[in-house]
């Protein structure tokens, strides 16, 4: 069953024996996700996370696609998607993904690719299809699915770092008319329009970590926030994802630098290190 907002309240965490959640910075970082949260709400079912920062949505479809062949995934499995955002160039490169993230903020494709390959028009016709594409083969497998967005269509724009003015609105209108059913609202729409800074730290200056020792300031959204979006998405939550939720947000309260992310104690880890990406 491919869960729609018109049913997702009915949902029944107890059901699962796993629990798979794909996706990009928002799915796995440095403290509870989304996914995080809803794995804590079945503590019966095995948890994996194979989000990863900076992804795309070409690097989700590939990877639903081979947990599909490795997982023999059934009906006692649920997976969740969270779509990334349109502008970014992933590929696998001698067996390692390259995600990079925004094609307008990274640093592994140098100026003169972005100047002359990256086009917004283009990126907003290849996500749509493929996200499309996916969401019409979710309705027929075994599995149950559900699947989020961090930010919609018509917010693009904002996230890319243009000028909606300039954005071309007959190709969102067309586009949109897809309407594949992912869970409304965009966690963007959610989290008010913009990303709030929640937690600042140190890059901390270690050589193996590459820190220069200045302040960061994360706009990932805090665990606190992820729930609310779940809660508006229609997900019926327990108090063992508030329970997470507060634990985490009192964390990061906490945190000094981000030398503490790579502690074998913290809980969680932003990398997967796993066999099935």
């Amino acid at each position: 069953m491919l869960y729609t907002n018109d049913n997702i309240k009915n949902i029944d965490f107890s059901k699962y024996k796993r629990f798979i959640a794909i996706g990009c910075s928002f799915t796995r970082y440095r403290w509870a996700s989304w996914a995080d949260l809803l794995a804590s709400e079945m503590p019966q079912a095995e948890y994996t996370n194979v989000g990863k920062p900076g992804a795309g949505n070409m690097y989700i479809m590939v990877i639903l696609q081979k947990l599909k062949r490795k997982l023999n995934l059934g009906p006692d499995d649920l997976v969740g998607i969270m779509w990334s955002t349109y502008c970014r160039e992933d590929r696998k490169v001698k067996g390692s993904w390259k995600t990079p993230g925004n094609i307008f903020t990274q640093d592994t494709y140098n100026q003169q690719f972005v100047e002359e390959f990256v086009d917004f028009d283009w990126y907003c016709e290849r996500d749509t299809a493929l996200i499309s594409t996916v969401m019409q083969t979710l309705h027929s497998e075994s599995f149950d699915s559900f699947a989020l967005t961090g930010v919609g269509l018509e917010e693009q724009p904002y996230y890319a770092g243009l000028d909606p003015e300039s954005a071309n609105t007959e190709l969102v209108d067309e586009l949109s008319q897809a309407r594949f059913p992912v869970l409304s609202p965009s966690l963007l729409t959610s989290a008010g329009g913009t990303w709030d800074i929640h937690y600042s730290y140190v890059n901390s200056p270690h050589k193996e970590w590459g820190g220069d020792g200045s302040q960061f300031d994360d706009y990932h959204p805090s665990s606190p926030v992820y729930r609310e979006f779940l809660q508006q998405a229609g997900f019926s939550l327990t108090e063992y994802s508030e329970t997470v939720s507060t634990l985490s947000d009192d964390m990061m309260q906490q945190v000094q630098g981000d030398d503490v992310f790579y502690d074998s104690e913290w809980p969680w880890n932003e990398h997967y290190d796993g066999d099935l990406v």
